[in-house]
């Protein structure tokens, strides 16, 4: 009989792994396992924590740098007006031309130099030009609007990023009003100067520096223009876009847009490009502004990508070395169950032939049945008595080996075996029963 190494003695597979040992790799595999699920989510969420608490201070950082140009801008066209250029520029009103026209441009020549203004305009209350320091007209439409708030809250009023034509360049204006201090008309208004300045001189340089090394870093100006997220500034990836790129209030995963419908801080969506894209939003007090600081999603969680590739990697291998441990714990169960086999097998073939040769040396027929009552072994009485060898007898029915009969009858006897297996009692066989020798033929 051939003895199968995975199916115990009781004719059960063997599982090496319902031992404790087995038990305990297992328990370990499904700790390591949870263990790094909980690790891996908690270094994400500590990542974008990180990335949003870097994105949060730069976009402050930019906007408080936007808050003080804007504020720097209406203070200087507050001190515009001092006693002196106001005398150079009331000379002017009374008597235009000449040495009067010639010294006012020098002084708004000097300012213009000393402020980085593009052109200065001197105007009547009504928003008519008195002089300018340039020779165009291009720059005298887009301030009348915020010429009369100016006159009428008597401070100076910033006059927000447009175009006077699709052709020309982007420009601001402060509108500065100055006011009679005389006489019966004290406090009426007198005029207004009108400073002009290029965004790309220092607003727009200022917008677009990022303080940290990143690539795909920037920073966006928008305002509401009808139902579309206008930009005021020039973008990274389409340079000529102050004032001409517009994005429609309906695509709301668009940062941009997100914050004309009122979001603000650490969002996350797609630029106007389409890249994915992490980013803080502020608006800035005081105007129509609205600041977008904003970052590829792909480069600001590189680090997090790698380090997730090494976490998963350092994951991968502690499974494989417990998977390795469990194998090496296998094989030891299985060289021991083995061994225990080989002992077993040995001690049994050692106790058969012990039984064996008593068998054989005992005087009477001896043939030993299975539950069945197939023939497992006879002794060389029993093989006399019966006619059969062992070898071929093993595995038949005892009933065809040793069939009995009555002497004086003829007929056959019950089965012994089959007596002793339902009655569960010793059973004799007396005279005249005795086997019948013949009945193989």
């Amino acid at each position: 009989m051939k003895h199968n190494p995975d199916i115990s003695d009781t004719g059960k597979p063997i599982s090496f792994f319902n031992t404790r040992s087995g038990a305990l790799l297992l328990l370990g595999l499904f700790a390591l396992l949870c263990f790094g699920a909980w690790f891996y989510q908690t270094q994400e969420k500590a990542m974008q924590r990180e990335v949003e608490k870097n994105l949060t201070a730069v976009a402050h950082l930019k906007a408080d740098q936007i808050i003080a140009w804007r504020k720097d801008q209406l203070e200087d066209a507050g001190m515009m007006v001092n006693p002196f250029l106001l005398a150079d520029i009331l000379r002017f009103i009374a008597d235009p031309g000449g040495d009067n026209e010639t010294d006012l441009k020098m002084r708004f020549r000097s300012l213009a130099d000393q402020h980085d203004y593009i052109d200065i305009l001197l105007t009547a209350p009504d928003g008519k030009k008195l002089l300018s320091l340039s020779v165009t007209d291009r720059f005298h439409v887009g301030y009348l609007p915020a010429l009369a708030l100016a006159l009428k809250e008597k401070r100076p009023v910033l006059v927000d990023l447009h175009r006077e034509s699709p052709d020309q360049s982007p420009h601001i204006s402060v509108i500065s009003p100055f006011f009679s201090d005389s006489g019966q008309d004290a406090g009426s208004p007198m005029g207004a100067l009108v400073l002009i300045s290029n965004p790309e001189s220092f607003l727009y340089p200022l917008i677009q520096s990022w303080p940290t090394a990143d690539k795909t870093g920037e920073t966006l100006l928008i305002r509401k223009d009808n139902d579309q997220a206008l930009f005021l500034n020039n973008l990274r990836r389409q340079p000529g876009a102050a004032l001409r790129l517009s994005i429609p209030l309906t695509q709301t995963d668009i940062p941009a847009v997100m914050a004309l419908q009122g979001k603000e801080g650490y969002v996350q969506g797609r630029d106007y490009s389409g890249a994915e894209v992490a980013a803080v939003i502020l608006p800035i007090p005081d105007s129509p502004w609205f600041m977008v600081s904003k970052i590829d999603m792909k480069e600001a969680f590189a680090e997090w990508r790698f380090r997730s590739f090494l976490l998963l990697l350092l994951i991968l291998g502690l499974t494989i070395l417990v998977g390795v441990i469990g194998l090496v714990i296998r094989q030891r169960e299985k060289r021991l169950h083995f061994q225990t086999l080989y002992h077993s097998e040995a001690a049994l073939r050692t106790s058969l032939e012990r039984h064996s040769t008593t068998l054989k040396a005992i005087g009477d027929a001896v043939i030993s049945t299975d539950a069945q009552g197939r023939v497992e072994m006879m002794n060389p009485v029993a093989e006399s008595l019966t006619g059969w060898k062992q070898e071929e007898a093993m595995g038949n029915p005892l009933e065809k080996v040793f069939s009995i009969i009555n002497a004086d009858t003829r007929k056959k006897a019950d089965n012994p075996v089959k007596r002793v297996l339902r009655d569960g009692r010793i059973q004799g066989l007396a005279n005249p029963y005795h086997p019948d020798i013949k009945e193989r033929d």
